[in-house]
């Protein structure tokens, strides 16, 4: 119960000063994924900001002291204003940044959530997607709260703190002795170097890797919503915030066979854009070998966890040693936002039904 606690909400709706001051020291000691950090966010904004969408990143007080950011927006979408999260349509993950010093209990959060709807006024339809059920170990208030619906799971591997336990501890024996039967052979056969791409060097690019990524995509017929932005987004990031996009390669025989477009965060390695630039090694399966070599080196660097992203394709089930889900929360507030309630929640009931 909720006694004597001010709660005081303000509404940021550009990424100022003042917010970035506060941003900054509530991350400091603060429960978030990459997606949900002040670099990324910042940059986002900056390149990503549309005409029918308007800013409302929410800073929530309570007495007097700063505990969560919900980081939001309206979308105006054919007359409908839908509240979302920021980056719903590019983000793996979607969601709040929580101060460690307080969590929220059950009274606490509905009296925080109602006074942010209160200050952001009217809308059709509150669509919060890509949200996990676990932020760093604690439960996510919005989706222990609030009915969500289940979408995915993301794959992880907590790291253990040498590489052979990890090999050790594999799950599945037969694709295990696979994998390492064809690292061996490419290994004796040809000269195998993995390194990570410093910024000054030029000969593999943030623009080379989206660029081969939505070749890939478009070659597959697979929706996608990469543009020329999102490289100037990826690329201002590394070059503002170098320690934050990692850039990796693996070559052969002095070949550029695979490459990823990684986030290191708060000792957290984000596998986030794998792609294969040729295909004259596919039978020895460089992607993995790229995966296998970017564990490795998350394990030397002392990083706590391996996180495939968003999409649970079959492959990460092999390699990760634990999950969690990624789900959405759906609610109306107008008959306008009813009709599209009732369609998305119609498709999310059958969409579970196995």
């Amino acid at each position: 119960m909720i006694i004597n606690q001010k709660i005081r909400i303000k509404i940021f709706e550009n990424f100022n000063d003042e917010l970035l001051f506060l941003w900054k020291d509530l991350e400091k000691d603060s429960l978030n994924t990459c997606f949900q950090s002040y670099k990324y966010i910042e940059q986002y904004i900056k390149y990503f900001n549309k005409k029918n969408i308007q800013t409302k990143i929410l800073s929530v007080e309570l007495n007097d002291k700063l505990i969560a950011i919900f980081p939001l927006e309206i979308k105006f979408y054919f007359g409908l204003k839908i509240l979302r999260w920021i980056g719903t349509g590019d983000f793996d993950y979607c969601g709040p940044i929580l101060s460690k010093k307080k969590k929220f209990d059950k009274d606490l959060f509905f009296k925080v959530w109602g006074e942010c709807l209160k200050s952001i006024g009217s809308v059709d339809l509150i669509l919060l997607k890509k949200q996990l059920n676990f932020i760093e170990n604690s439960k996510n208030p919005f989706f222990e709260f609030l009915k969500n619906f289940n979408y995915s799971k993301i794959y992880l591997i907590r790291l253990p703190d040498q590489y052979e336990n990890y090999i050790l501890n594999f799950k599945n024996k037969k694709f295990l002795a696979e994998f390492l039967r064809t690292k061996r052979k490419i290994s004796e056969n040809y000269n195998i170097l993995f390194k990570q791409i410093p910024i000054t060097n030029n000969d593999l690019t943030v623009a080379d890797i989206v660029n081969k990524k939505i070749d890939y995509l478009n070659k597959k017929k697979i929706k996608n919503n990469f543009i020329s932005k999102n490289i100037n987004f990826l690329n201002d990031v590394r070059t503002k915030y170098p320690e934050l996009i990692n850039l990796h390669a693996l070559f052969v025989d002095n070949k550029l066979v695979a490459a990823n477009l990684g986030i290191n965060y708060k000792k957290n390695f984000y596998y986030l854009l794998p792609v294969l630039f040729l295909e004259q090694f596919n039978k020895f399966s460089p992607g993995k070998l790229l995966l296998d070599f970017l564990v490795h080196f998350s394990i030397i660097n002392k990083f706590c966890k391996f996180d495939f992203g968003y999409g649970d394709e079959n492959y990460k089930k092999y390699w990760s040693n634990e999950f969690i889900n990624i789900s959405t929360y759906i609610y109306y507030k107008t008959i306008k936002g009813f009709l599209i309630y009732y369609f998305i929640k119609t498709y999310l009931f059958f969409r579970d039904i196995k």
